[in-house]
């Protein structure tokens, strides 16, 4: 599951607070071995090699049967997030995922996919271990619910929405600016917390929670 080269993720500043990252803005860089192809939503240290990353989050396409890249060091989420799920081997043990069903596995673990439809996506969490918590959870809004996402100085929230529709808004200060969200676009919670509103079909957002490690000096 390895790609030629590192795509940085473009960004929009809503009001300075809200950040949107635009999927339909990303390049999609196929892997090397042409078994699928990778968007890079956001990552840490930005422009860092895939292989440097302290944590990268990104969606895949699988087109075909495919074997994933080790990356011995890391910690790894993996969500299909349709349109019909896949079959993963997992360090041989078989593992099924519907739509919005996740697994977490280390970043060594010899694994290979299995894509149960054609445009099979995926969303892919990788951390560094030891470095960074991380969580990656499922919240299916109703229509008009509200999510917040929350923001730090050592924690970091996104959101991905992954179906239905949403708008964002910062709940801080006087100008309240509202940005329309689209499918598989991001918003990312760093030093304020962000609030996503459902539409009025409802929402389902993927949420990926970021937190620095403490380390004992």
């Amino acid at each position: 599951m390895t790609t030629s080269s590192h795509v940085p993720s473009q960004v929009i500043f809503v009001a300075e607070r809200i950040e949107v990252i635009r999927f339909r803005d990303l390049s999609e860089v196929r892997w090397r071995n042409g078994t699928g192809r990778t968007v890079t939503l956001v990552q840490s240290p930005l422009d860092a090699p895939i292989d440097e990353v302290d944590w990268r989050l990104s969606i895949a396409t699988i087109d075909s049967e495919a074997t994933f890249s080790d990356f011995i060091g890391y910690d790894r989420w993996l969500m299909s997030i349709g349109p019909a799920g896949l079959t993963l081997r997992i360090d041989g043990e078989q593992c099924e995922l519907a739509p919005f069903e996740s697994v977490r596995f280390r970043g060594d673990d010899p694994v290979t996919s299995r894509p149960h439809g054609s445009g099979e996506r995926d969303l892919n969490l990788m951390v560094r271990s030891g470095s960074v918590h991380a969580d990656l959870r499922l919240s299916t809004l109703r229509p008009e619910e509200h999510l917040l996402l929350q923001g730090g100085d050592a924690q970091v929230e996104i959101g991905i929405l992954v179906s239905g529709t949403a708008s964002a808004a910062s709940p801080k200060g006087s100008e309240r600016v509202r940005e329309v969200i689209e499918l598989n676009d991001a918003i990312v919670a760093r030093n304020d917390d962000v609030g996503l509103d459902a539409g009025h079909t409802g929402a389902v957002v993927v949420v990926a929670q970021l937190r620095q490690a403490h380390v004992d000096r």
